[in-house]
């Protein structure tokens, strides 16, 4: 058997306690039936589940030929290649589906029925249910039954993004991950170690947000970083300009002929980027321009700031938080949007 965690090779950057636990329970043998992993996106919650089932199903993991064996997972048996391609006939992931509403009682009854299976090479089965905060009561009712019953060797992971609409008969079930924003300078020595180039480390590190899933995405896809920056720019010009002008870049920021789910979406994303750009203007006042999520514009943002005081830049946060609850209200996104621009004009 594994002689300790250093054994266990999961590439998660970041939420190292809660990483370390769980490769423990794998090396004392000590797993639990069930788990919640909850935190914002694109904090490794799934790439840690995905490499718990695979350290459990791997090949070396069973054969323990000697105590010393290498990597776990080891990515190269037939077990691990199978689960990272979602075919392993022992692993079962479930998410909400595109163009639905939320997980249907359907998908938790054809997981509950596959569970229930023997497994294939007599080992774990898994039920990972990403976007867990997605299952609807008669969902989260038909996984219940499963959670007070649960069969030998089945492990389910839940993962969500908020536990605030979770019933308390599941959550009591489950061993609770709380997963956090993870500091940049921890996502840079991930990156380096990954081999990326000093000179973009830096950049990526602030622009993912605490996210370490984002700041890989970028590492890979520079084409979309690259937007993301230009947008973050378009926004702190904008702040200069005409209401007309602010108006009119709303509408092209959204886009023609939304329905009204999407102007919602889109609008959201209006007035959390809009949020990004006042939280580093009030941080650059507050000689805190360390911590900008745009360092990249550190520049443009010393000179803002020249004519900008903390009082406007805390109301205009009012302002944004109380839109961005209204907008999740069926509350007309356009107005409310165009109210918003009125109101932070004039301050």
């Amino acid at each position: 058997m594994v002689n300790n965690t250093a054994n266990l090779d999961w590439p998660i950057i970041g939420n190292r306690p809660i990483v370390e636990y769980l490769k423990k329970t794998v090396v004392d043998k000590n797993v639990s039936h069930a788990y919640l992993f909850t935190g914002l996106s694109s904090l490794g919650k799934l790439t840690c589940a995905q490499f718990f089932a695979s350290s459990l199903l791997c090949q070396n993991y069973h054969l323990r030929i000697n105590k010393d064996f290498a990597k776990l997972p080891c990515q190269k048996c037939d077990d691990c290649l199978r689960l990272a391609k979602r075919s392993h006939p022992d692993v079962f992931f479930v998410q909400k589906e595109e163009n639905k509403k939320d997980i249907s009682l359907e998908q938790i009854q054809s997981l509950r029925y596959s569970l229930k299976m023997s497994s294939f090479y007599n080992s774990y089965k898994f039920g990972i249910i990403d976007q867990a905060e997605y299952l609807n009561q008669s969902s989260n009712n038909a996984l219940l039954k499963t959670l007070e019953e649960p069969t030998p060797n089945t492990v389910i992971i839940l993962i969500a993004s908020t536990v605030a609409n979770f019933p308390k008969t599941i959550i009591s079930r489950c061993q609770v991950f709380n997963w956090q924003p993870v500091s940049s300078k921890e996502i840079e020595e991930g990156l380096i170690e990954r081999g990326l180039p000093r000179e973009q480390v830096y950049t990526i590190s602030h622009l993912s947000m605490g996210k370490p899933g984002l700041a890989l995405f970028y590492s890979q896809n520079l084409d979309s970083m690259q937007k993301i920056k230009d947008k973050f720019e378009g926004f702190l010009k904008v702040r200069k300009q005409s209401l007309a002008d602010k108006i009119g870049f709303y509408y092209q920021f959204i886009g023609p002929k939304k329905d009204w789910q999407a102007t919602v979406d889109g609008s959201l994303d209006f007035i959390n980027t809009w949020q990004i750009i006042i939280r580093d203007l009030t941080l650059a006042k507050m000689n805190l321009s360390t911590y900008l999520v745009n360092h990249f514009l550190s520049g443009q943002i010393e000179l803002i700031i020249k004519k900008t005081n903390l009082e406007s830049l805390h109301q205009e946060n009012k302002i944004i938080q109380l839109v961005e609850k209204r907008l999740k209200m069926n509350i007309n996104p356009k107005l409310l949007i165009e109210n918003f621009l009125i109101n932070s004009h004039t301050l």
